[in-house]
């Protein structure tokens, strides 16, 4: 589940908002304000009756033992770089600011978030968080990365979609990573990342399509994948290919198209004239709508499309409806707890409403639940490091961490080891009068067995594959 999804909505989906290019220091609920490099910095000084919000107590945040509260284990002391008695300094890596605007601004606004409430209970162990919020615009992000090696601890909570042009750098200076979500082989594979939903290129999770080829039988045999014309995409898409004809799909179509194409014509002639059943596409919602506009002029659609998480956007369902794109039999398959039902989770309830007061004008993404998935990986594990927090404690007790939801936001993962999970729920795509996504499986009543097993997810057993071809290597390490 987690393979492809990742550089699919990195590539080309985006958010609302480009930030101003200054930094905060100490800025969040309150604080002072300063110039700097890079981007900007989040923090907070306010008080943990202030910070929690709906759902969020003292002493946990959904299942999670709150890793935020005042120091209990002695005294503090400057540790490591961006380490002192009184503050950790992280940076946050995404591109907001590139060529499309907006991209992947939730990253950025669930950090943000992530520090105010953090530092609402006293920081990690005392220490006042400081998140410096970079901007890679796309092709910046090694600069930003330099920028980190001289003056943060770690990365924590970031996204970058061309992250391997400073994967290598942030091994050389010794910054662990702890991502919303890696993207290249270079930094899903280096020696320092630690993900909260890990993407090991080797293994692919195909419960979605295991359940796809039990509940539809027949459009297995007759599936297409299609992708937007970037080395990194076909690279995410050949890994679906390979996963999924190893559990019995036969591919009759694939072809690529152009970033933001505009002529989806012959590719809806050619799937239609093959008689393709099942359809996927490693792109982006503002890809797909137009390509199910194109299927609803030449009446035509397949009996199962299946998109990746990043389609899991408010924005497609609502662009679908008023350009009269055909979204019949479309399917989003999540790791996260859907937000239409944040009502049944604390986790996710906490976190739209941490979120709402941090950043009034954020709109909840995806991708920001694993930043702030990842913000909460971060501060166990540098609790747990204690008072002399190095580098090398907090990779240390990150790699203890075997089981992992983020308090209930995701399904469980083994971070540790580098183990992705096995969970996911099927949302279907609605274009009609009430346009936005419904939980489709499984169903608390329907799939009652599946659904109270997984806490509301499907978690098969033997849900991942192994992957053979080439699909390149991590940074490594000096040597």
């Amino acid at each position: 589940l987690m393979g492809v999804f990742v550089v699919a909505l990195l590539a080309v989906g985006c958010g609302t908002r480009v930030p101003d290019q200054t930094t905060a220091a100490g800025n969040g609920l309150g604080g002072q304000t300063g110039s700097g490099p890079g981007g900007t910095g989040v923090g907070s000084g306010s008080g943990a009756g202030s910070a929690g919000g709906s759902g969020a107590g003292a002493n946990a945040f959904g299942t999670l033992a709150n890793p935020c509260g005042p120091s209990t284990g002695g005294a503090n002391a400057a540790t490591a770089q961006g380490v002192t008695e009184t503050e950790i300094r992280v940076s946050t890596i995404a591109d907001p600011g590139g060529a499309k605007p907006g991209l992947n601004q939730g990253i950025h606004d669930s950090m943000k978030a992530f520090a105010d409430w953090c530092n609402g209970f006293g920081g990690i162990n005392g220490r006042k968080l400081i998140v410096d919020l970079k901007d890679a615009k796309l092709t910046q992000y090694k600069d930003r990365v330099v920028e980190a090696c001289q003056d943060s601890f770690a990365l924590v909570g970031g996204l970058g979609v061309l992250d391997q042009l400073g994967a290598q750098d942030a091994v050389d200076c010794g910054l662990p990573n702890v991502p919303a979500a890696a993207v290249s082989p270079e930094a899903t594979e280096a020696d320092y990342t630690v993900q909260p939903l890990p993407n090991p290129l080797k293994t692919y999770q195909v419960g979605s399509g295991m359940w796809v080829k039990d509940t539809f039988p027949g459009v297995a045999d007759k599936a297409s994948a299609l992708y937007s014309k970037l080395s990194i995409i076909e690279a995410q898409s050949n890994r679906l290919v390979e996963a999924y004809t190893s559990i019995g799909y036969t591919f009759i179509y694939r072809q690529s198209a152009n970033i933001n194409e505009t002529n989806w014509g012959p590719l809806v002639v050619a799937m239609k004239n093959q008689g393709v059943k099942y359809m996927t596409l490693t792109s982006s919602f503002e890809d797909i709508v137009p390509l199910q506009k194109e299927m609803a002029a030449q009446n035509y659609r397949p009996e199962v499309t299946e998109l990746e998480t990043n389609f899991y956007n408010v924005k497609y369902p609502q662009l679908a409806k008023e350009q009269g794109a055909d979204t019949t039999n479309s399917y989003v398959k999540l790791p996260i707890w859907p937000f239409e039902e944040a009502d049944k989770n604390p986790a996710m309830s906490t976190y739209l409403s941490v979120l709402k007061k941090s950043v009034p004008e954020a709109q909840p993404e995806e991708l920001g639940v694993q930043a702030f998935s990842a913000g909460l990986l971060f501060a166990t594990a540098a609790k747990a490091a204690g008072p002399q927090l190095t580098r090398e404690a907090l990779l240390t007790e990150l790699h203890k961490v075997h089981e992992w939801t983020g308090g209930g936001l995701h399904g469980q993962s083994d971070p540790g080891a580098n183990v992705p999970t096995s969970c996911f729920l099927m949302m279907k795509v609605e274009a009609g009068d009430n346009p936005g996504f419904s939980r489709y499986f499984p169903l608390p009543d329907k799939d009652k067995a599946i659904y109270d097993k997984g806490n509301g997810w499907s978690c098969p057993d033997n849900a991942t594959v192994q992957l053979k071809a080439d699909y390149g290597q991590g940074a490594k390490a000096k040597k």
